[in-house]
């Protein structure tokens, strides 16, 4: 029986402009965590659904993040997932240590210029640094994945680079939408 995901989305901005992207950032409230505890605490789930996927926005954007992984249960969900651009993240991989299982690494184009273009931001990381963040990743025992959404990757050969740049980077998988 296929895992059931509970998707979690931190609130807050995204430093990305992705033309493909639905998410649109609405206004935080102050009772957002209380909130989240009742949700979270009134959740009946069924064994089969033990997997929660943090996305955002960007998660690691957002001041939320480090609250909302401390309150995960990991009774309850057994694979944290955590999806992100890349922003941010390097500093906050120490902290979910014992909480994310799996990284999802947004990356749509192998060549940093493209990638940068595609995101419309300066603010994701370059080929060196993803580098640095999987190898620290796997440090902490965190999985990663790089996720590319293919509408920016053309052709065979293309996508064969992007395989081969992820492989360069040391990613666990490669997953294209």
């Amino acid at each position: 029986f296929p895992v059931t995901i509970f998707s979690l989305v931190t609130p807050g901005p995204c430093n990305a402009k992705c033309g493909f992207c639905f998410w649109k950032e609405t206004p935080i409230t102050n009772d957002y965590f209380f909130k989240l505890d009742a949700v979270m605490s009134g959740l009946v789930l069924p064994k089969e659904c033990n997997q929660v996927s943090i996305t955002g926005g960007e998660p690691t954007a957002s001041k939320y993040l480090r609250p909302i992984l401390n309150r995960i249960n990991k009774d309850i969900f057994k694979k944290v997932v955590l999806t992100s651009n890349g922003f941010r993240l390097l500093e906050n991989l120490d902290h979910m240590v014992g909480t994310v299982d799996y990284l999802n690494i947004s990356r749509h184009h192998f060549d940093d210029a493209e990638n940068r273009k595609v995101f419309g931001t300066n603010g994701v990381p370059s080929k060196d640094k993803l580098k640095e963040i999987v190898k620290t990743a796997k440090d902490y025992g965190i999985d990663t994945t790089l996720n590319c959404v293919t509408t920016n990757i053309e052709t065979p050969w293309n996508v064969a680079a992007y395989i081969k740049f992820a492989k360069e980077i040391g990613v666990d998988h490669v997953c294209l939408r």
